[in-house]
């Protein structure tokens, strides 16, 4: 009987094949005989085992695995090859010594009632691994944050039930955060986050809720609630998240801001911006009265010198000193702000005439010029001078009218410095 010519080269074509299939597979998949003998290992099984394309001429297990790793799979090997089929994790090194976490499968070839070799298949789960662990790092030091911000964090499912919450629980409603994991949020502690539940309501009806309250205590706390609709999916609400923040501290805060934003922190007279807003107000009430109103513009003479020659701490000292003389010369009506430095600004308002302005200009001017005492320094003698302009109506701007001043300004101390000038 003569066998077809092609018979041979067509099983050669299905062993190639069969090997492109294999070196295609990410896991490393080889076969040994009962003496250990590797008789098949693909691509990715060559590279792991740094074993190369070369013929495998009869390469054992041992040579394959190294005498250490191989005696440590001895009591492995020996069940395959006994029948059992077997998997586990082993976490070792590849042979370039680096760290690697595998999956192996020990399966064993069994024909007509006897093992005629082992099929090992093995999944590298080294990046599967590392990525769970960088996973678990996150989520450790996401919680870390979340317990240590000054925010209730938490998390209500469908059923109302508190899911997460972090560890500002306890130092708002006085119990772990362990023990309201599982409540409901009509229960009596979690009661007073969520008032009458109408906001959580809406949260699961997918609507974005805030709101303002107050939680009883000793120290009673106003905070702000907002619960966002977490969405999974076709867009179902699946629970919320709630975030609250402690609103009696920014209060606090707020209030502080407004204070420095408005006032000078070193003489606690009003800033350049708190001026601003009271030029442009008595400007608009003398547009009203037609009575005339002036704005003085005064700076401290040579003040460099003196910071220069006895040190910042006795020039605050001139300058806190100055500011309580310009208050006490002039009346409660009347405005005395710091602009910077050693600039200060008066707004003269409801002044019977513009020659007016000038007497009360001079009057501040003549009393800067009795010593201030200075602790450290003794008596010093400082100087100002003093620009003023004036206003009763038309289009004239702030900002027009406080240049008007510093022209005035600058012409007297062109003049030698102490003393005051008009603006034209």
């Amino acid at each position: 009987m003569t066998s077809h010519p092609d018979a041979q080269s067509t099983t050669d074509e299905d062993v190639q094949r069969l090997r492109r299939i294999a070196d295609s597979l990410p896991s490393f998949v080889g076969y040994y005989d009962p003496q250990q003998r590797l008789l098949f290992g693909n691509a990715a099984f060559r590279r792991h085992y740094g074993i190369g394309d070369a013929p495998l001429d009869g390469l054992t297990l041992r040579e394959v695995l190294g005498d250490e790793r191989h005696a440590a799979s001895s009591a492995r090997i020996a069940r395959a090859l006994a029948g059992e089929c077997q998997r586990y994790q082993l976490h070792t090194r590849n042979n370039a010594g680096e760290p690697a976490d595998l999956i192996i499968e020990d399966v064993p070839d069994i024909q007509d009632g006897r093992v005629v070799g082992v099929m090992v298949l093995i999944t590298d789960i080294t990046e599967l691994r590392q990525a769970e662990a960088e996973r678990e790092a996150s989520d450790k030091r996401l919680r870390t944050i979340a317990d240590n911000l000054p925010v209730l964090i938490g998390y209500v499912d469908r059923a109302l039930k508190l899911g997460f919450c972090n560890a500002t629980f306890h130092d708002w409603l006085g119990q772990a955060p362990q023990a309201l994991v599982g409540r409901r949020i009509d229960d009596p502690a979690l009661r007073p986050l969520f008032r009458d539940g109408g906001p959580a309501r809406r949260a699961l009806d997918g609507e974005r809720v805030s709101y303002e309250d107050e939680l009883p205590g000793e120290s009673p706390r106003w905070h702000r609630t907002t619960l966002v609709p977490d969405r999974h999916g076709d867009d179902e609400v699946v629970g919320f998240f709630l975030l609250s923040t402690d609103e009696t501290t920014q209060r606090i805060a707020q209030q502080q801001l407004a204070a420095l934003a408005s006032f000078d922190h070193l003489t606690g007279l009003p800033n350049r911006m708190r001026f601003e807003e009271r030029l442009a107000e008595a400007m608009e009430r003398t547009r009203r009265s037609g009575r005339p109103m002036a704005l003085v513009f005064l700076d401290l003479d040579r003040f460099k010198q003196v910071n220069d020659t006895f040190g910042h701490a006795a020039g605050d000292e001139l300058l806190r000193q100055l500011a309580q003389r310009l208050q006490a010369g002039v009346r409660q009506v009347d405005t005395v702000a710091r602009l910077a430095g050693d600039e200060f600004v008066v707004i003269l308002e409801g002044l019977h005439s513009a020659q007016e302005a000038g007497v009360v200009a001079g009057q501040l001017v003549g009393s800067m010029r009795v010593p201030f005492e200075l602790d450290g320094v003794g008596a010093l003698r400082a100087t100002v001078s003093a620009g003023v302009s004036v206003y009763a109506r038309g289009p004239m701007t702030a900002a027009q009218l406080l240049a008007q001043a510093d022209r005035a300004l600058y012409a007297v101390k062109a003049d030698g410095r102490d003393g005051v000038r008009s603006a034209a």
